[in-house]
């Protein structure tokens, strides 16, 4: 087990670390501020490894459509998605959208058949309704 000891009375805070066997001096470098972590890093700003726009936005009217738009959202979901998957397929856009693009556009297909569905219960429950007598079985 080894135990380090460090000076505090210089800035760079040199320390020793002790083990059975040895000694090692080395010197603590001070944490960078973060606003320079990072800066030498050609690659800053830049969106690689990143989904694109439309992948996002894909996935995100997918998602809407499910929980609170009915068909509004899903059906641009599906297009969007469908044109960013051919996008992607063309190597226009980054293959880091793949899955938020391939996503929206199944939660758009799912939830479009869904809402459809459910639909099509309500008018047929709504035509069984009207073709009843409610006074028939008195």
């Amino acid at each position: 087990m080894a135990t380090v000891k460090c000076r505090r009375d210089s800035p760079k805070r040199v320390c020793t670390m002790v083990s059975r066997s040895r000694a090692v001096k080395y010197q603590r470098q001070p944490l960078e501020s973060p606003d320079s972590a990072g800066s030498n890093c050609p690659n800053k700003d830049s969106s690689a490894g990143a989904p694109s726009e439309r992948a996002i936005l894909a996935l995100v009217l997918g998602v809407a459509g499910f929980f609170c738009c009915s068909v509004f959202t899903p059906v641009p979901a599906i297009f969007i998605g469908w044109t960013e998957l051919k996008s992607i397929k063309d190597k226009q856009s980054e293959k880091f959208g793949t899955w938020c693009a391939m996503t929206g556009f199944a939660v758009g297909i799912l939830t479009t058949v869904v809402h459809i569905g459910g639909l099509g219960f309500w008018i047929l429950m709504f035509l069984l309704a009207a073709a009843s007598d409610p006074y028939s079985g008195y």
